[in-house]
């Protein structure tokens, strides 16, 4: 079930993300889509401590370089790993 509500929260947030996304280039959704498929796999992970960037790249299918690189509008991996946190 907790497995079920972290889908719903991530559908939602990226539907959400999505419409004020309307006049945006399609390289600007995709890129609005990976920070909310990013914040997903790191709220998922909260309970444990395996929210490290390797692991997140691998379950999301992305390149270490990938996953830094959506990660730095928001001051990198560790930034949004310790803000969903807190």
């Amino acid at each position: 079930v907790p497995a079920l509500a972290e889908m719903t929260r991530a559908a939602l947030r990226l539907a959400l993300l999505s419409n004020g996304a309307a006049g945006h280039t399609a390289n600007d959704l995709t890129a609005t889509q990976r920070v909310a498929q990013l914040l997903a796999a790191i709220e998922a992970r909260l309970a444990s401590a395996r929210a490290a960037p390797e692991l997140l790249a691998r379950e999301l299918g992305w390149s270490r370089a990938t996953l830094y690189r959506v990660a730095e509008a928001r001051g990198g991996v560790a930034a949004m790993i310790r803000q969903a946190r807190l």
